[in-house]
């Protein structure tokens, strides 16, 4: 973890231990045999800041308990140690007292309680569990549609949509599904809470009047992302071609999208006059920087949203699965969107020698 990231975050626990009301308490409850070291991940903010925190459960003998930061009511992702994509999510507010119970090791049998969000979401996950488990996106985006048409004033409903709903292979059918749920459910509030750090005082992100969501949006503004080389770096769209990959490490397609963005580089080598972004939406910090360091990618932004496909960003762009390349004109309007690198490269060229 590099100097300003600690220094912050310390900050940020200053701040947040000045009230001890200012957290809540998750405790694992879980049968006697069940052992392992599981990753949670979540965003820790006030009204002024914050920060991707990232703990690590060591489960022992069914037993841990461990207590968080908070201001902002969150999302905590419990991750897959083998995918380290989130086997079970569920929601925290100052002041809760969360337990984690059940058998076995995988966290999306577990009941989590503590709140009627969480209570909700474990009661939804454990209806559905079967579903979830073959992990096929058409699937479980009808058990998030027969939910969310159901129970379209509950307050689990906008965050299913937001994060279990895969954009991807039905756009028209989110897109319908949100702007059918009441005001209240489509709230910045519920947007902050699933995409805290785009959302932040200071993001160039800016939602409509009515929080409707167009995905993807035609126009991209210029946005800030967590960065290798600098630590924070911002993709200026307003004025030089852009392409983007959206990765995950263990995508099977990972080595050939590089090579395609190192002959791009190297094709292109005055970064002035062009952006090429590598944006990796793997939750854990430790992976990203180790598939960049792998990598050896010079001349281009890289980047990481630990939020993943729930981020403002792939939100706005529709990304739902990777790996996924956008290409955007000079101004931010997006020229494509999808899975073709040949398509996508093509594009970004006719772009740069116009």
């Amino acid at each position: 973890m590099n100097g300003k990231l600690t220094l912050a975050i310390v900050s940020l626990l200053v701040f947040l231990t000045g009230c001890t009301k200012k957290q809540f308490v998750v405790d694992f409850a879980l049968d006697s045999n069940v052992d392992g070291n599981y990753r949670m991940l979540f965003y820790a903010s006030d009204s002024k800041q914050g920060f991707w925190m990232e703990t690590m459960a060591p489960v022992e003998h069914g037993k841990f308990s461990y207590t968080a930061p908070a201001v902002n009511p969150t999302l905590v992702y419990i991750l897959d140690s083998s995918t380290k994509r989130p086997s079970a999510v569920f929601y925290a507010e100052k002041g809760d007292k969360i337990t984690i119970s059940g058998s076995g090791n995988n966290p999306l049998a577990w009941k989590i309680s503590g709140n009627s969000v969480s209570e909700d979401w474990t009661a939804w996950r454990l209806d559905n569990i079967s579903r979830l488990e073959k992990g096929n996106p058409e699937t479980i985006n009808r058990c998030v549609k027969d939910y969310v048409e159901r129970n379209p004033d509950n307050r689990l409903s906008p965050l299913l949509l937001l994060t279990m709903f895969d954009r991807r292979v039905a756009p028209s059918e989110f897109e319908r599904l949100w702007n059918n749920l009441p005001a209240k459910s489509r709230s910045d509030k519920v947007l902050r809470l699933v995409a805290s750090a785009e959302l932040t005082s200071s993001s160039p992100f800016k939602l409509s009047d009515d929080n409707s969501l167009n995905l993807p949006s035609g126009v991209v503004k210029p946005f800030r992302l967590h960065s290798l080389q600098n630590g924070v770096d911002t993709v200026n769209t307003s004025l030089n071609p852009t392409i983007i990959l959206f990765w995950h490490s263990q995508d099977n397609t990972r080595h050939e999208s590089v090579a395609e963005l190192r002959r791009l580089s190297h094709e292109f080598p005055d970064s002035a006059s062009r952006n090429i972004v590598d944006i990796s939406l793997d939750a854990d910090s430790l992976t990203w920087t180790g598939s960049c360091t792998r990598d050896s990618l010079l001349k281009t932004v890289r980047g990481w949203i630990p939020q993943g496909e729930a981020s403002k960003l792939a939100l706005q762009l529709g990304v739902a699965s990777t790996p996924t390349f956008v290409v955007l004109a000079p101004g931010g309007k997006v020229r494509y969107s999808g899975l073709d690198i040949a398509a996508a490269t093509d594009n970004f060229r006719k772009l740069i020698r116009k």
